[in-house]
């Protein structure tokens, strides 16, 4: 698993200059000579931004592309495949702060904490999943890096999204559409999303929430 996590670094990342991604940003490697792992992840992005009306774009302002919206959580559900067909069945797996759960530990489901934007020792939501992948997005761990794809612009309104549901992949991909989408086309899109819930952050520090999500914090009173 460890292996095949550091594989996909290898591949993807766009911060070393030996990776695939980055020779394809350098025009050194033409779309017949992609690898299989390549392709995949530029067909599955090409859905999502069909699925996302354009708000879910690889292609960044400068041209450079960048598939990190979509292929963390690809890679966490290649990973939790593995667990998977050995038969895992408790497991918290955490690459990035984006987390796939699986089971739980002493009886109960894993606890998971969405840190504060700023304060990052504090949470501001605590909670309990199973079975479910949880994403976040925004700018607290790299600053500005997702773009409003129809204006070219960094979007305003937003310090965090945090996207929960079956798949960590899907999840991601929404966590990243929401925050290019901004609050009200971001929460309208969501909740047409069976399965899928989000708890946002404002920029004025309100915490916004689709109906379902509270259900799943720690301290949950139906």
């Amino acid at each position: 698993m460890f292996a095949l996590l550091r594989a996909v670094d290898e591949r993807f990342s766009t911060y070393k200059s030996t990776s695939e991604i980055s020779a394809i940003n350098r025009g050194e490697v033409s779309p017949e000579n992609y690898s299989q792992p390549m392709t995949e992840v530029f067909e599955l992005c090409a859905s999502a931004k069909q699925a996302t009306a354009g708000y879910f774009d690889i292609t960044r302002p400068d041209g450079q592309i960048d598939p990190s919206g979509l292929v963390k959580g690809w890679a966490i559900e290649k990973a939790a495949k593995l667990l998977d067909d050995r038969g895992v069945t408790d497991y918290f797996l955490d690459v990035g702060g984006d987390i796939m759960t699986r089971g739980g530990r002493d009886g109960r489901p894993w606890w998971v904490g969405v840190r504060h934007p700023l304060q990052r020792d504090q949470n501001v939501k605590r909670l309990a999943l199973s079975g479910i992948g949880i994403a976040t997005s925004g700018t607290a761990e790299r600053g500005e890096h997702i773009y409003d794809p129809l204006t070219g612009r960094a979007p305003i309104g937003m310090q965090s999204v945090t996207v929960l549901g079956p798949s960590v992949m899907v999840a991601d991909v929404y966590a990243t559409t929401l925050f290019a989408m901004g609050v009200e086309r971001g929460l309208e899109f969501i909740t047409r999303q069976d399965g899928y819930e989000a708890f946002i952050i404002t920029n004025d520090w309100n915490g916004l929430l689709t109906p379902g999500f509270d259900r799943y914090s720690v301290d949950y009173e139906p």
